[in-house]
């Protein structure tokens, strides 16, 4: 039993998927792993799976708020419970990572995205808040989540099956 708690990264094509309902029981797994090791951390679960009927790619996103100052002691922790530093050409900056993993969680294996989000930032001190208020308002809104779940259904329906087009894709109308 001895390893962490975070695996491997698997990379998959994107693919739109109905809303699994563990994603939320999974955030709150990694949440409490965060907090267990550094207590104050903000983790919110954010992104599509952190809102209930959305479809999408079924990956947690987690939005961690830390202060610029923190961000290389909070991707230790992330570290040290198994997530992998981004890599490759399209990868975040060190001064706003973006740590990779997986969990096995009720016989699934769920993907998980760790942004670690430095609050005031001169480039990305909005990020946190913005994805908050993103979920937040798809949350509230069933018109406005069903409009983002054709949009992501058209983008992949149009083959776009790789993760940062699908991603760009979203980005006008996010």
């Amino acid at each position: 039993m001895g390893g962490p708690p975070i695996g491997p990264y698997p990379r998959l094509a994107a693919a739109v998927d109905e809303w699994d309902p563990r994603c939320v029981e999974v955030a709150g797994r990694v949440a409490g792993l965060v907090a267990e090791r550094r207590p104050g951390i903000r983790v919110e679960h954010i992104g599509s799976s952190a809102v209930a009927g959305l479809p999408g790619k079924n990956i947690v996103d987690l939005g961690i708020d830390v202060a610029p100052d923190e961000v290389p002691m909070a991707t230790e922790v992330l570290l040290g419970l198994g997530f992998q530093r981004q890599s490759g050409r399209y990868a975040f900056p060190p001064t706003r990572p973006l740590l990779l993993g997986s969990i096995v969680h009720d016989g699934a294996t769920f993907r998980i995205h760790a942004h670690l989000m430095p609050r005031g930032h001169r480039l990305w001190g909005r990020d946190f808040d913005h994805h908050v208020g993103l979920r937040d308002a798809l949350r509230a809104d069933a018109a406005l989540r069903d409009e983002y779940a054709a949009l992501k259904r058209s983008v992949v329906a149009g083959g776009s099956t790789d993760s940062i087009r699908y991603s760009l894709a979203k980005t006008e109308w996010i």
